[in-house]
């Protein structure tokens, strides 16, 4: 069991990064692969043990696999932090014991190899890297509660609630990008086609089949302005995300750039 551990804990985010260093760009296809295959056999298993215990195993299934995602996805974050721990003591993950193969650790082959890891006292903690990719995630987070906001200031007036019907799907071409609905709708005294945004839908809303109905709403000084009832308040949401993601990227930004100088000027 504690074989089990040291390696689930230590040696394996050690060998996972290590092997993402030797293969490039095929670590994360692989680590997809994984995901998938560990929330299939867990959600086999869970169906397997529903038709035992003679319960539905649909259901069951997903809630399985679900686990099974929630775990992999755990151990990911305990695999960023432990090696976030390594690489501010300054110890490569080659150096930790049990990650290369036995006979090189008792020849000590590979023993004052650092692989670009930080050095303990002579490398920077925080690279320069660092700041700028904090500072680009904040322009993403910005700049979306920007754009959110510029197309939420399109619906600024009066609208109106009314039922539509669904005309068709939209996929675009070669069925890529978003699904827009092609509804028809009464308004202002006569009927209206317009293309709504499927993704604007609420959550608990279902995306309606061909000919059902669907409640949208539209601008009454401009009625061929019209999207999804309630989207507001999802926009309103985006907005308000794009901004605390912002702030949050930009407050680490900013705290890692006065590290970064701090050591530049020792």
């Amino acid at each position: 069991m504690r074989r089990l551990l040291r390696w689930v804990l230590v040696v394996g985010p050690c060998r996972l990064y290590l092997a993402g260093e030797a293969s490039g760009g095929s670590v994360p296809w692989a680590f997809m692969g994984g995901l998938l295959g560990v929330a299939t056999a867990s959600g086999g298993l869970g169906a397997l043990v529903a038709l035992l215990a003679g319960a539905d195993p649909g259901d069951v299934f997903w809630q399985w696999a679900l686990v099974g995602l929630g775990a992999v996805l755990a151990w990911s974050v305990y695999c960023l932090l432990f090696l976030v721990g390594l690489w501010v003591r300054g110890r490569s993950p080659r150096s930790v014991r049990g990650v290369r193969p036995a006979a090189d650790e008792a020849s000590g082959a590979g023993r004052s190899v650092n692989d670009g890891w930080r050095r303990a006292g002579r490398d920077s903690l925080v690279p320069g890297a660092l700041v700028g990719f904090f500072c680009l995630l904040a322009l993403i987070g910005f700049g979306g509660s920007v754009v959110a906001g510029y197309e939420e200031r399109q619906y600024d007036g009066q609208t109106a609630v009314v039922i539509a019907e669904v005309l068709r799907y939209d996929d675009g071409w070669w069925g890529m990008g978003d699904r827009k609905l092609v509804v028809r709708y009464p308004a202002g005294g006569q009927v209206l086609t317009g293309a709504v945004a499927a993704d604007e839908l609420g959550d608990d809303v279902a995306v309606p089949a061909v000919g059902g109905a669907l409640e949208v709403e539209c601008l009454v000084t401009d009625p061929r302005q019209v999207r999804p009832a309630g989207a507001s308040e999802q926009a309103a949401g985006d907005v308000d995300f794009g901004r605390i993601f912002g702030g949050v990227s930009a407050g680490l930004g900013m705290l890692a750039a006065i590290v970064w100088l701090v050591e530049r000027r020792r």
